[in-house]
């Protein structure tokens, strides 16, 4: 999956008065002093990197390694990532844009807008998932046993399987839990949204935030006509390997775009 093996950073440094009168190239400098002294960014752990600097109202890219190491590409604005986890950032939108129009409640129970076999669920409330303190492990138990396909671990993990396996500790009601980091949190939210509104959750990301908002780049599904703008992903011995699947996982980690409307959703929120 290339979110593994292709770094994306988009950054908010140098939005000092100062930075204003830096010219790109000197820019550029200081992006290099941070990838190779700084953080000293292996490359065949992280083949490309794309970064965007806001600066007042301006905005620089610049863009460092390979998108795809066999056609020798390099990476651009418009090459495609695989999002991971940053996806949850559209989900929390999602969630949040609903709730505005009334049509759910952050403090209403996850068992009101969702039918779920575990009763321990009764008390987990939307804010409780959004902000990570459900308690909810990372991963489902068991989940490495039912991997059907090490390069697809999520392909054949369905929503409907997803809900039916899912446990939740039991949390009293109003109990605050601690912070827990779970993916579960964002499947289990984007499950929830669909199933409220009748819809699958990627009809209903696209018709309440990324049109809206102007992302036509970002997307769930493969596009065919996206192809030619992917980055390549690779596993750990460097070989590279499919885009992943995530089925019931897409609104914790299924989103794919590029700087182009990162850059926007950003400057949406500064």
């Amino acid at each position: 999956m290339s979110f593994l093996r292709t770094l994306l950073a988009f950054s908010l440094l140098f939005q000092g008065q100062g930075g204003h009168s830096q010219s790109s190239q000197s820019l550029k400098q200081e992006v290099d002093k941070v990838l190779y002294l700084d953080s000293k960014v292996d490359f065949e752990r992280s083949p490309g990197i794309s970064i965007a600097l806001f600066i007042g109202d301006s905005t620089y890219t610049f863009h460092y390694g390979r998108a795809d190491r066999a056609a020798a590409t390099a990476p651009t604005d418009t090459t495609l990532y695989e999002l991971g986890e940053v996806t949850q950032l559209f989900t929390a939108v999602l969630i949040h844009r609903l709730a505005g129009q009334g049509l759910l409640e952050l403090e209403g129970v996850v068992e009101k807008y969702l039918s779920v076999p575990d009763s321990s669920l009764a008390h987990l409330s939307v804010r409780q998932c959004l902000r990570h303190r459900s308690g909810l492990p990372r991963l489902p138990e068991g989940f490495g046993e039912r991997i059907v396909d090490p390069d697809n671990p999520y392909g054949n993990y369905s929503t409907q399987t997803f809900l039916t396996q899912l446990t939740a500790p039991v949390l009293h009601s109003g109990e605050p839990a601690t912070y827990r980091f779970s993916n579960l949190n964002y499947a289990l939210l984007g499950a929830l949204a669909a199933q409220r509104q009748g819809q699958t959750y990627d009809r209903l990301l696209r018709d309440q935030v990324l049109d809206p908002l102007g992302l036509s780049w970002t997307h769930l599904q493969e596009d065919s006509a996206f192809l030619r703008f992917y980055a390549a992903g690779y596993d750990k011995s460097g070989k590279q390997t499919a885009r992943w699947q995530l089925e019931a996982f897409e609104p914790a980690l299924g989103l794919r775009s590029n700087l182009l409307d990162l850059i926007r959703f950003c400057r949406l929120f500064l």
